[in-house]
């Protein structure tokens, strides 16, 4: 079933759809892609293989993780405009309100996570192992329960990922009308996100496996570190690319005067 942006749009998200018209939206638009991220990806490279080398595996690992969210608000607001006002790229290295307020609501979304990691989902896997964990198998039932409050949770975080293509449109960051507009598509979210993810996810801990297995160090360690940050940011622009593909469709988009119009992306 395509996914139809524009008048008309449906309140529902296609799973397997949305996650494959991501990809299919960045190989159509690579050239734009390309002139947003190589500047990008240059710098999560030099900055993964140098904080590697100057902190070491532990605290290396940190950095390059923190430089890798540095490079998402900077390129994700640049990407969300140009999928969804077809904006012309232009060079994505540069803090600027936008980036900097899409941070915070990152960090603001990370911060929702772990207060509901620590209320919904410690406080029900507590009380499962209250109330009968024991008689009913006791660790796999209560695992049963952890992993179906992972998905609630999971699902209620999704509803508020809105915000981050709204912050990109200059519309602010609205917890509560994120949530409203995607009522009903928590969970759709959240599947999409993981089909979306896996591929990449799958050859990121395959790298970290060999560098582990190997044993490996100095220049080759460092090549694999950065070649692993330049995955982890391609998931984060596919991912950016799944919320922009969401909110087209489910909340409305007026164009500029004079731009040209929303492409479908089938």
């Amino acid at each position: 079933m395509p996914i139809r942006m524009g008048e008309g749009m449906t309140a529902t998200l296609p799973i397997f759809e949305t996650a494959i018209a991501a990809y299919k939206l960045i190989f159509r638009r690579s050239r734009r892609f390309l002139a947003l991220s190589w500047l990008v990806l240059l710098f999560v490279a030099a900055a993964s293989v140098s904080s590697l080398a100057l902190f070491g595996p532990s605290w290396g690992s940190a950095m390059a993780g923190l430089s890798v969210l540095l490079a998402q608000a900077v390129f994700n607001v640049a990407w969300h405009r140009t999928v969804m006002l077809d904006e012309q790229p232009r060079s994505a290295l540069g803090l600027d309100r936008r980036s900097l307020l899409y941070m915070l609501a990152t960090f603001l979304l990370v911060a929702i996570t772990g207060i509901m990691g620590l209320t919904i989902g410690l406080g029900g896997v507590t009380l499962a192992g209250m109330v009968g964990g024991e008689a009913l198998g006791g660790g796999p039932f209560i695992g049963i329960v952890a992993g179906l409050l992972l998905i609630v949770i999971l699902s209620l975080i999704a509803r508020f990922s809105l915000i981050l293509p709204e912050i990109a449109l200059d519309r602010g960051l609205k917890l509560f009308r994120s949530w409203e507009i995607t009522r009903g598509n928590g969970w759709r979210l959240m599947v999409i996100g993981i089909i979306a993810n896996l591929p990449l996810a799958v050859l990121s801990q395959g790298l970290a496996d060999l560098v582990g297995g190997l044993a490996l160090a100095g220049p080759a360690a460092l090549l694999l570190g950065a070649i692993d940050a330049t995955l982890q940011f391609l998931m984060l622009a596919v991912s950016a690319t799944v919320l922009s593909l969401a909110y087209m469709r489910l909340a409305p988009i007026r164009r500029p005067a004079g731009g040209s119009a929303i492409p479908s992306t089938a």
